[in-house]
């Protein structure tokens, strides 16, 4: 289970690669919750944030899903506010690989 208590960070971490983005950088972020929809670069649906994946210090690097029928990983640097859910810059050949 995610613990909601670092969701702020997770919309930190979304906002800033938002703003990195010129495409986004005029798109608010998402509220990030537990079980936020992701899609594809591609434009297809993903799956949902089963967990938060965070480094020794508690910054959250990735964020794992189930994709088709295994748990991946999607680095937290590739997701982005598109909308009202998140976008991985990966592509579904990508992340099939994964």
């Amino acid at each position: 289970m995610v613990n909601l208590m670092k969701f702020p960070m997770i919309l930190a971490v979304v906002a800033a690669t938002a703003l990195q983005a010129p495409a986004f950088a005029q798109t608010a972020a998402p509220t990030v919750k537990a079980r936020a929809t992701v899609y594809s670069a591609d434009g297809t649906k993903i799956g949902r944030i089963d967990k938060l994946v965070e480094d020794s210090t508690g910054a959250v690097t990735g964020a794992r899903i189930v994709y088709r029928g295994k748990f991946i990983t999607i680095p937290a640097n590739s997701l982005s506010a598109d909308g009202d859910h998140l976008k991985t810059s990966l592509t579904n050949d990508v992340l099939k690989k994964m």
